[in-house]
């Protein structure tokens, strides 16, 4: 599907689409019929879960005062970066989300 482009002031995506910008052009992307909002929401919920059970792992690790005593730094700074990763990805899943939702 080709996606409509309007630079009008306002301007709102039509239902099933979502609205990006692209070089200061709005476009609107239809998805009703691409995709399955159900389906997608579930995968994202999923993935969501998953984002959540990383950052809990991580926590977890470097809540314990003998894990962070007694592991060589890297180690520590390892754990501090998937974390960050985990807290990133799962910003970016809570954004999906919201388009999904958006578009619905």
């Amino acid at each position: 599907m080709k996606p409509s482009v309007m630079t009008t002031p306002g301007y709102v995506a039509p239902p099933g689409a979502v609205q990006v910008i692209v070089r200061g052009e709005v476009a609107a992307l239809p998805l009703k019929g691409v995709i399955d909002f159900a389906v997608e929401r579930a995968r994202l919920e999923k993935e969501r879960s998953r984002a959540d059970s990383d950052i809990a792992r991580v926590d977890a690790k470097l809540g314990n005062p003998q894990f962070v005593a007694r592991a060589a730094e890297e180690v520590v700074e390892g754990e501090r970066e998937k974390r960050e990763e985990a807290e990133q990805r799962r910003t970016k899943i809570v954004e999906a989300l919201a388009r999904l939702k958006a578009a619905e």
